[in-house]
């Protein structure tokens, strides 16, 4: 079975992402990590934008919820770090 160009790139920001998050697990600076979060979020549109194109507005709507949820649980262990909270 043949996988289209848009999902394969999904699963690569996927990828960036699962490695953000271990970066993120090694005590790396503040900084770095909204370097990263941002950059998850500024490749992550044009992806979505991509798979909304070639699939259509429901599986862009779900591809942009799953994001959504990645990057907010990235971003409360940023904030987490931030506000000095354990774990």
């Amino acid at each position: 079975m043949f996988m289209s160009e848009s999902f394969l790139l999904l699963m690569l920001w996927g990828l960036g992402a699962l490695a953000a998050g271990y970066l993120g697990n090694q005590g790396a600076p503040r900084r770095g990590q909204r370097q990263r979060l941002a950059a998850l979020t500024g490749t992550g549109i044009p992806v979505l934008g991509y798979i909304t194109a070639q699939h259509g507005p429901w599986v862009g709507l779900l591809v942009l919820l799953l994001g959504f949820a990645v990057l907010a649980a990235l971003m409360a262990r940023v904030l987490q770090r931030v506000d000095g909270s354990p774990g």
